[in-house]
């Protein structure tokens, strides 16, 4: 069962690789579509590792994802797995044209004047 979420990228966590090889990333959502806004912790494997740690902060993003519970030494604990992230298309940084660098025109030094 998989469910979604919209809201925006408050921290990217780096990536943590493990003995096996495999690695993930880790990333915090503030979630703004719900009646109780709440910060939720993502973990992304695989692929999606790669994509997260191209998120940035304040970037608007819908999260596609899995509830996965774990029993580890007699308590249980709870993982929210990324399964897609979708980046908000009007929050995409359009390019923009580079403003052109204006130099200050030379100044006549035969005043000395120092305003």
């Amino acid at each position: 069962m998989t469910y979604e979420v919209r809201g925006t990228i408050l921290k990217v966590l780096g990536r943590q690789t493990f003995k096996s090889g495999s690695s993930k990333v880790e990333f915090v959502l503030h979630t703004d579509d719900l009646e109780h806004a709440q910060d939720l912790k993502f973990e992304c494997w695989k692929d999606q590792a790669d994509k997260a740690e191209q998120l940035q902060e304040g970037q608007k993003v819908e999260v596609v994802f899995s509830i996965q519970g774990n029993p580890w030494n007699g308590k249980y604990y709870v993982n929210l797995s990324a399964i897609r992230i979708h980046i908000d298309e009007a929050d995409v940084d359009q390019s923009k044209p580079e403003m052109p660098i204006t130099r200050p025109a030379p100044v006549d030094d035969d005043d000395n004047m120092p305003f």
